[in-house]
């Protein structure tokens, strides 16, 4: 368990959790990952569940579900402190490791999302070609030169995903 932050600091800790909370939601997060983040950022020593609940004044559940989040993009791990079996967290301070991953991880979904895309709209291109009368083959080589451009720009998206990686 952290020390008791003396008064005149507990202060500045707590208007900088608030403005870590708010600073989440500008960044596509709930505002209480940002005051876990905030709280284990600040906290010179591993972090347990039970001092988070106290901390921010939130359910175990809460605060459990929020920290397997923040695992998740890699704002912190999980430690283990000798003599105890809970769980302790500490943050990762690397802002640039969690801002590359975050982002890394951010446009994996997105280009995965437009390969499944173009591989449905293929797939059905190709499966109701047979029903199309001879008029409407015109209009099929059409759509498939437009899914073949969305699969040129997906493998564009993922060099450019890889050329970044590299770079961070």
């Amino acid at each position: 368990m952290p020390p008791p932050i003396p008064p005149p600091l507990q202060k500045i800790h707590d208007q900088f959790v608030e403005k870590m909370g708010f600073l989440g939601t500008l960044f596509g997060f709930n505002k209480l990952l940002g005051q876990i983040y905030a709280v284990l950022y600040l906290s010179p020593k591993a972090v347990a569940l039970e001092v988070l609940m106290d901390a921010l004044h939130v359910s175990k559940a809460s605060i459990s579900t929020n920290i397997r989040e923040l695992e998740k993009w890699g704002g912190c791990k999980k430690v283990w402190v000798k003599g105890d079996r809970k769980d302790y967290y500490e943050a990762e301070t690397d802002f640039r490791a969690i801002f590359s991953k975050r982002l890394v991880d951010a446009l994996k979904r997105r280009v995965s999302m437009v390969g499944a895309m173009a591989g449905d709209a293929k797939k059905d291109l190709k499966s109701s070609a047979s029903d199309l009368k001879k008029e409407d083959k015109a209009l099929l080589l059409f759509f498939e030169e437009r899914v073949r451009k969305i699969e040129k720009t997906k493998s564009k998206l993922e060099f450019f995903m890889n050329t970044v990686l590299k770079l961070l």
